[in-house]
């Protein structure tokens, strides 16, 4: 569903990612552009800085398959990644996923979600956590602070996202 996935060109867009094991792979990438593209703009001072950029990531366990671990927590750590949220769904007796954790962030991630020119992208099993995300955001943007009445207008406005590449499964 939707277009091809492309990071915006102007890095004050407000930018959602959720990766799942290896579909953080384009997440890294497109930080590693963004990093670049903040630096060559000289947007990242106190005048005038980046758009917010979250990651959401998910994996079984953090000591076995946190995929580059040590580039999203460096990213993070410069700014390029506002928010690092992670995931690990075998690390406890009750399985934890990154809808959950999209969940947690209902306020914050509804207000990034329904910005103007906001991204959503998702990347991983879109078999069935793409599915659990998109539900998961419907709520939110509908009761989560989200500036949407009800699931259809909800549904309505990530449509029209979907229609304009601006989110992506």
């Amino acid at each position: 569903v939707g277009k091809t996935m492309l990071l915006p060109a102007d890095p004050s867009a407000d930018v959602i990612m959720v990766g799942t094991g290896t579909g953080v792979a384009p997440f890294r990438g497109f930080l590693e552009r963004r990093r670049a593209m903040i630096k060559a703009a000289g947007v990242n001072t106190p005048e005038s800085k980046p758009g917010p950029a979250w990651l959401f990531f998910g994996c079984r366990r953090a000591d076995e398959d946190y995929l580059y671990r040590e580039d999203l927590q460096s990213f993070h750590a410069d700014g390029t990644l506002t928010e690092l949220v992670t995931a690990f769904s075998r690390e406890s007796h009750q399985k934890v996923y990154v809808q959950h954790k999209i969940a947690e962030r209902a306020a914050e991630v509804a207000a990034v979600a329904s910005a103007k020119d906001a991204r959503v992208f998702v990347c991983g099993d879109g078999a069935h956590m793409a599915k659990d995300v998109h539900k998961t955001l419907l709520s939110i943007i509908t009761n989560g602070g989200g500036k949407y009445e009800n699931e259809n207008d909800a549904e309505a406005l990530l449509r029209e996202m979907t229609r304009e590449g601006r989110y992506v499964r």
